[in-house]
């Protein structure tokens, strides 16, 4: 009998095996990874592949709580996470974990005169931008308000105060994983801002560029902007601009591009998105008509405060009214937020 028994565990044993993960082993539902277009079933696939599993045999469960944007970080509901072989440069293929029907939303913080946007779905977050320093503190509090404990990346998408003022406040209050900007010369405030404290924290510094397009929890980046040659001297050049997309749905971030890189956006690619975040807080060198007329927004966001610059522009809000755009604006809506099933969408 005993015998019997030892049997029938090493049997259990084999079969426990045999179902675990494997070099075949199909994508669990909801994950994806490839370039950018959809299969029959829906699912959003990246540079090639539908999905690439985990190296090492290691199952593919809840996002990692390690590092998000670092895609062979994979770890399963049992064991913590681990570094398999490194991280890649933008452009490969990024696997993540996810859960089916989750929701993207789009916070649109209200920091004053200044910009600061998140981007959540599930477990991961990405940070557009932290507002100027006093702003910071609004920051940190609105994403405390949202139960937000890591940041995967923060993105400071120009040389702009009023967009890396307060990112001291946020890596003071939060756990950031990776630190994306324009990779161009910067001012030396910038660079003692943002290098010297990333340095110090140890958090790396990566530089999305035009053609970059990572997938991160189902959600397309497709990067327009900066461009591989940045001219010195021209933040406003050199602005990173991201078209985010999820499903049938999509925004266009534009930082603070000015006319002249929304004419050569306007030329690469289709760039039409129900949803806009307004450019440099309405600044009349931005959001030219050609533009609106290519990108096509049911609905703008814009991001501004009390200024002595005269922003926003009239002959902007004049604009996109003729056009029939509803414009929801921080300094009289408060933060605003959108939230797509990558079906629909809600701006409230």
């Amino acid at each position: 009998m005993k015998r019997l028994i030892a049997l029938l565990v090493v049997f259990e044993l084999i079969l426990g095996c045999a179902g675990s993960t494997g070099g075949g082993e199909q994508a669990p539902a909801g994950i994806s990874g490839g370039n950018g277009k959809e299969n029959a079933s829906g699912q959003l696939i990246v540079y090639g592949s539908e999905y690439e599993p985990a190296k090492g045999g290691i199952t593919p469960g809840v996002v990692p709580t390690l590092n998000a944007t670092q895609p062979e970080y994979v770890t399963n509901e049992s064991s913590p996470a681990r570094n398999i072989s490194g991280f890649r440069d933008l452009g490969d293929a990024f696997v993540f974990s996810q859960r089916e029907n989750e929701k993207l939303y789009v916070y649109a913080f209200d920091v004053g005169y200044g910009e600061s946007i998140l981007l959540k779905k599930g477990e991961f977050e990405m940070l557009f931008d932290c507002g100027d320093e006093e702003g910071g503190g609004k920051v940190v509090q609105q994403l405390m308000g949202l139960g937000v404990n890591r940041i995967e990346a923060v993105v400071i998408t120009a040389d702009d105060e009023k967009r890396w003022g307060g990112i001291e406040e946020v890596l003071r209050n939060f756990a950031v994983s990776e630190i994306w900007t324009d990779g161009a010369e910067h001012s030396d405030a910038f660079t003692e801002a943002v290098d010297y404290n990333a340095a110090q924290s140890g958090i790396p510094i990566r530089h999305p560029q035009a053609g970059d397009a990572p997938v991160f929890s189902g959600v397309l980046f497709r990067f327009l902007n900066p461009q591989e040659k940045k001219p010195v001297g021209s933040p406003e050049t050199n602005s990173i601009v991201a078209k985010v997309a999820y499903g049938n749905f999509c925004a266009l971030l534009t930082s603070n591009a000015e006319t002249g890189i929304e004419s050569m956006m306007m030329g690469k690619g289709n760039i039409t998105c129900p949803v806009l975040k307004v450019a440099k807080y309405g600044s009349g060198s931005a959001t030219s008509s050609e533009f609106l007329a290519v990108v096509k927004p049911k609905d703008a966001i814009l991001s501004v405060g009390q200024n002595s610059q005269g922003n926003p522009n009239s002959a902007i809000l004049e604009r996109m009214r003729v056009l029939g755009i509803a414009l929801k604006r921080t300094d009289r809506d408060g933060g605003i937020t959108v939230e797509s099933d990558g079906k629909n969408y809600t701006v409230s």
